[in-house]
């Protein structure tokens, strides 16, 4: 028997779109609104407490926010052998409401630019919490085999069409679509085969560990 071999992969390969989680993306979006919501209530309590910040003392707000205003504040001190208190005081400088409006941090796990005077979040694709939720295939092997599973889908619903094979055929072929995750059937009888991309993003997971 000739062996059939597999096409030869090329060295490089833009990666390929398999999947995207709209469900969990929809979810960061509503949770990065209130992300934005908190890092522009504190930015606006820190210049309520310290007046105007330089665009560097900005930047650094969303990570590194109470070490800024404590900087800037002892940067101010005339007493510097009184107690923080003291000079406070004297100051008439209250860091507390700022310092609460940045106790919880919601907006830690996202990427923020500082434009037109307030925060707003950075493009998704500088996301990383919105882009674990994307998953590609990213090398030549993986993009062939997601070829290869489609290849398949397609020749199964072709076959149950024309009344070849139903859903519970024994053929090893369709075994391996029915039953390895790569596919999910809804119904009974010649209900067409839909991609499974959570099946598919599994394998190629698997793939990475060989």
């Amino acid at each position: 028997m000739t062996e059939v071999k597999a096409p030869e992969m090329a060295k490089t390969t833009k990666s390929e779109l398999i999947f995207r989680d709209e469900s969990k993306i929809f979810q960061i979006r509503q949770s990065m609104k209130e992300a934005e919501k908190a890092l522009n209530e504190f930015y606006e309590k820190t210049t309520e407490t310290l007046g105007e910040l330089s665009l560097e003392q900005i930047k650094k707000l969303p990570t590194a926010g109470r070490q800024v205003v404590k900087k800037e504040m002892e940067s101010r001190f005339d007493f510097p052998k009184a107690s923080t208190e003291f000079n406070l005081d004297a100051l008439g400088i209250n860091p507390a409401p700022a310092y609460a409006a940045y106790k919880f941090k919601l907006w830690q796990k996202y990427n923020f630019v500082f434009k037109g005077g307030e925060f707003i979040p950075a493009p998704e694709d500088q996301q990383p919490e919105i882009m674990k939720h994307y998953h590609f295939a990213n090398t030549p092997e993986k993009k062939h085999a997601v070829k290869l599973i489609r290849d398949m889908l397609k020749l199964k619903n072709e076959m149950m069409a024309a009344g070849l094979v139903g859903n519970g055929s024994d053929a090893s072929l369709f075994k391996f679509m029915n039953y390895n995750v790569l596919t999910r059937e809804k119904g009974i009888g010649r209900t067409p085969i839909i991609f499974n991309p959570s099946g598919c993003i599994q394998m190629l997971n698997a793939m990475d560990k060989k």
